[in-house]
C-alpha cells in the first residue's frame, strides 16, 4: 500500500511583474487621452468670452441708438467707441483672451467682429440687423459701405 503524501501548495500572493507593468501602460494611456483633452478647455473658454463679448456689443449698440437715434456712436474708426465705458471694457475683455475688435458703423447700421483664439480663420459677428454668428470668412462683407452685414459662409 502506498503512502499518500500532500504536497501543499504555497498560496499565491502579489502580482507578477507583468500583470504590473499592464496596469502601468494603461494608467498611462488613460491620462495621457485626458491630458490632451483638457488642455483645449483654456482657449475654448476664450473663444466663449469673446463670443459673449462681442453679442454684448449688440445690447449696447441698441442702447446708443435708442438715445441718439443712430449707430455711429459705437465705432471710432474701425474699433470699439472708447468713450463709451462699457465698450472699453469689452474691448479690453476681448484683447484679454486674444481676440481683436474690428467695428464698422454709420448712423444707419453696425457691424463688429473679432477673430476666435482657437482658429483665427473663424470670427464671430454681430450686426445692426440682428445677426450673431460665426463664419469662417474674413468678414470683408463687414466692411462694405452702406452693407454692414455679417458674412456668411
Amino acid at each position: 500500500m502506498k503512502k499518500k503524501t500532500k504536497k501543499t501548495k504555497k498560496a499565491k500572493r502579489g502580482f507578477t511583474l507583468i500583470e504590473l507593468l499592464v496596469v502601468i501602460a494603461v494608467i498611462g494611456i488613460l491620462a495621457g487621452i485626458v491630458l490632451v483633452s483638457v488642455r483645449k478647455a483654456p482657449d475654448a473658454a476664450k473663444d466663449a468670452r469673446i463670443k459673449s463679448a462681442i453679442t454684448q456689443v449688440r445690447d449696447i449698440a441698441q442702447m446708443q441708438y435708442i438715445d441718439t437715434n443712430a449707430f455711429d456712436s459705437v465705432c471710432n474708426g474701425a474699433v470699439l467707441n472708447d468713450a463709451i465705458a462699457e465698450l472699453k471694457i469689452i474691448g479690453t475683455d476681448v484683447t484679454t483672451n486674444g481676440g481683436a475688435v474690428v467695428c464698422h458703423a454709420t448712423t444707419s447700421g453696425y457691424c463688429v467682429y473679432s477673430a476666435m483664439k482657437t482658429d483665427p480663420t473663424k470670427y464671430f459677428c454681430v450686426d445692426s440687423a440682428g445677426a450673431a454668428r460665426e463664419a469662417t470668412t474674413t468678414a470683408t462683407d463687414c466692411s462694405e459701405v452702406g452693407k454692414f452685414t455679417c458674412a456668411t459662409d
